[in-house]
């Protein structure tokens, strides 16, 4: 256990000058988006394109069987994977929004109904 665990009174966090809690504390507030994961991306975009791009990945593949394995194993999967989710998010975002949920019974007999002595639960006498 971390020392500031065992005693939070050691804490150099902002504390609320009322109930001297520690304020906020460490990590990103709720709902806000993580700026590091759209950084590495952009990074990782910005190598792709120095390497060369498309087509020194083409190019890359094309030297050899094992480069060429590597790229159906396991950078494809990862893309058609990423793909996917993107169009099923817009298949969603056109479908109508549910507005209503029922439960309905259906009379798998027809005529049914009409067999139930009236005023008697479930059709039954007595």
């Amino acid at each position: 256990m971390h020392y500031l665990q065992a005693d939070p009174s050691r804490s150099n966090l902002p504390r609320d000058p009322v109930t001297g809690r520690i304020k906020g504390g460490p990590g990103r507030p709720r709902g806000e988006p993580d700026i590091r994961t759209r950084l590495a991306k952009d990074g990782v975009a910005r190598v792709f394109e120095d390497l060369g791009g498309v087509q020194g990945m083409y190019e890359w593949a094309m030297r050899s069987e094992r480069n060429k394995s590597a790229f159906y194993v396991h950078i494809l999967p990862k893309l058609l994977g990423a793909q996917a989710v993107d169009a099923a998010t817009e298949r969603l975002a056109d479908r109508p929004m549910i507005t209503r949920i029922e439960c309905v019974i259906v009379d798998p007999k027809e005529d049914y109904n009409s067999t139930l002595v009236e005023g008697t639960p479930y059709g039954r006498e007595g």
